[in-house]
């Protein structure tokens, strides 16, 4: 398995990218209007969901004392708090008419749920080693 850092660079790099050609253009509050913060937050989310997958499924299997519930509850919680409201702001940029910025409040929204989705990027990685760690 690829370790976590490496995948967590494969998916941010071309954002890392863009912010550097957008500041070397000296457009710089530009950064925080694409909608491209918002999507990398949806990747990242869909990428933790399916980490989490195969070990909550090897937990249920194999019961080794951990309760499967909760974990299929921590999956509900990150769809419902990170991945759709990523999705929704990501729309509703999009969807803005061509040459219009998103709202400040649109701007901090997908910049905080970016930042969410990073830190909980890690953190699942984390529990999936303690998943397979229980599962041995």
């Amino acid at each position: 398995m690829i370790e976590s850092r490496t995948q967590f660079l494969l998916i941010v790099a071309p954002f890392i990218l863009m912010i550097m050609v957008k500041v070397s253009h000296g457009s710089y509050s530009d950064v925080f209007a694409v909608p491209d913060w918002s999507m990398a937050a949806v990747v990242i989310y869909f990428q933790s969901f399916l980490i989490l997958l195969p070990p909550i499924f090897d937990v249920a299997k194999k019961g080794v004392g951990i309760n499967s519930f909760f974990l299929l509850w921590h999956l509900l919680i990150m769809i419902l708090v990170g991945l759709l409201p990523s999705f929704y702001v990501y729309t509703q940029i999009i969807g803005l008419p061509q040459g219009r910025l998103p709202s400040v409040n649109y701007q901090i929204a997908q910049m905080g749920l970016f930042i969410f989705a990073c830190v909980k990027f890690f953190h699942d990685h984390n529990v999936v080693r303690k998943l397979r760690e229980a599962v041995k």
